[in-house]
């Protein structure tokens, strides 16, 4: 083998090595912003977001309030259907 040959061939090495390098680096560019996108989005969330298991003590007392609410209403209801029968069963003997 020649000199020439032996620095061809380093070169080329050298050059796919390079190229190697530099499209490994740009990789890892494009994947860390992309994590940087990612994780900020993350954190968004965790943020303005509540979590389920820390809400359900709150929906617990809502709905509790809820079910009184709805028993004071049938209770409510049912005297005035009570009372207007027996409105209705007075003004029958009248008429």
């Amino acid at each position: 083998m020649t000199i020439e040959v032996v620095l061809t061939i380093v070169g080329l090495v050298l050059a796919l090595a390079g190229s190697f390098v530099a499209n490994n680096r740009y990789i890892q560019n494009q994947m860390g912003s992309k994590n940087e996108r990612v994780h900020a989005r993350i954190d968004e969330i965790s943020r303005d977001y509540a979590r389920k298991d820390d809400l359900m003590p709150h929906l617990k007392r809502i709905e509790d309030s809820t079910d009184r609410t709805n028993e004071r209403l049938d209770k409510f209801y049912s005297e005035i259907t009570k009372t207007l029968s027996e409105m209705v069963s007075s003004m029958k003997g009248r008429v």
